[in-house]
């Protein structure tokens, strides 16, 4: 499946940690959460300095995404995986690794909600809020 996102439907952020080897500082970055032809794309967005110019330039780093809700509860272990087991994705109990601190939803998607409750089941930290894009909804899959 090729997913195919809008950079104008941002639909929440997710806080990460990274558990660096003892030794090293964690390191602390941000995923965004984009209406896409799936549930949601998940996005590192950053700036990167071009040697060529000297100048920062926007990139981005394509993390993920869901297929649809139940892939999401097979992601966070809330249902079986094809393997039979139950495993949280997004939170590490291993000396390094990523976890998921925080989610951060904009409830003017609909579906963002439903995504808000099964993190919350999952035993993540989850924050709604709302806030209206500035183009219009109609454009936008995950609006409707």
């Amino acid at each position: 499946m090729s997913v195919n996102w809008s950079w104008k439907h941002k639909l929440g952020t997710i806080d990460v940690v990274r558990k660096m080897p003892e030794g090293q500082k964690d390191i602390r970055f941000k995923l965004n959460l984009y209406a896409a032809n799936c549930v949601a794309a998940i996005i590192n967005d950053f700036k990167q300095v071009d040697p060529e110019t000297g100048k920062k330039k926007d990139m981005y780093t394509f993390f993920g995404f869901w297929n649809d809700l139940n892939h999401l509860k097979r992601c966070l272990g809330l249902t079986k995986n094809y393997d039979g087991l139950r495993e949280n994705l997004y939170r590490s109990d291993d000396t390094y690794g990523d976890t998921w601190v925080k989610l951060k939803l904009n409830t003017y998607y609909p579906e963002m909600i439903k995504v808000g409750a099964l993190f919350a089941k999952a035993k993540h930290n989850v924050e709604l809020y709302y806030k209206e894009p500035k183009e219009d909804k109609k454009k936008c899959k995950a609006s409707k």
